[in-house]
């Protein structure tokens, strides 16, 4: 499940290939069930092409399927949620939960467009969670939804965007009185390069210019604001780099399944 190679991620290909790729616990692969003639067993997600059902059937089926489980005496299974695609990574984090007597669960958040989505599928597997943890970026804010849900410890849904976009980041810190680094988001290699002329010359007090100690910027970082694992970031010393690195990038979906529109 790690990240499928770059002409895959927007193929009809890979969004049908990924549907198979739901979710692992305890080292096994667990595929979407088939739908069953009971109602209110249907699949729980919703093809990549349709659209996704809405929250009152989603509570419908959850109604339907805790009833069917009652009469049964079924219990859920209460786990971990680890949202990530990484499998290595999952299996190192679910030995430590299970030291603490906890049950993990894998899902690439990918699968599911939201967090009503994702509570389906869960409940069509007979997973209850406890509380979610994000393994990638773009598990943030569907992280915070549930786990705010959950009435647990959980970040705010509604600063998601501080833990995502590394622009705002950066500002939040800044607003904190906190040390950040001299950045403006650009949509153009030209507002680059005009961005560490200013810099250099110690004009950027409007994007947190460089301190006297710190001394002119012979250096810049270029990377996308909403991606991840290194992807996209370029250390440009030269105007011909940026404007290179610009080119490359600008416009490019990157691995977290944004679209690059400035950087």
């Amino acid at each position: 499940l790690s990240p499928p190679p770059r002409h895959l991620r927007t193929s009809r290909d890979w969004r049908t290939r990924r549907q198979r790729h739901w979710c692992w616990w305890r080292g096994a692969m667990a595929q979407p069930p088939d739908p069953p003639p009971a109602p209110g067993g249907a699949a729980a997600v919703a093809d990549a092409e349709a659209d996704p059902p809405t929250p009152v059937a989603i509570v419908a089926r959850l109604a339907v399927r805790q009833a069917y489980r009652q009469a049964a005496g079924q219990a859920k299974q209460r786990a971990v949620l680890l949202l990530g695609g990484y499998r290595p990574k999952f299996q190192a984090l679910d030995r430590h939960f299970g030291v603490h007597g906890k049950q993990a669960v894998m899902v690439d958040p990918r699968v599911a467009p939201n967090a009503d989505v994702l509570v389906d599928f869960l409940d069509a597997h007979g997973i209850s969670v406890e509380y979610a943890v994000p393994l990638i970026d773009a598990a943030v804010c569907i992280a915070d939804i549930l786990n705010t849900r959950l009435r647990g410890l959980a970040n705010d849904p509604a600063t998601s965007s501080l833990r995502r976009d590394k622009y705002e980041q950066q500002e939040a810190l800044r607003r904190a009185g906190l040390p950040a680094a001299a950045q403006r988001f650009a949509t153009s290699a030209e507002e680059a390069v005009r961005f560490l002329a200013e810099a250099v010359e110690g004009r950027g007090s409007d994007v947190g210019g460089c301190s006297e100690e710190e001394g002119a910027p012979k250096r810049v970082v270029v990377k996308p604001r909403d991606s991840s694992g290194g992807d996209g970031i370029c250390l440009c010393r030269s105007e011909a780099e940026i404007r290179a690195s610009f080119e490359r990038e600008l416009g490019r979906v990157n691995m977290e399944g944004g679209t690059n529109k400035d950087l």
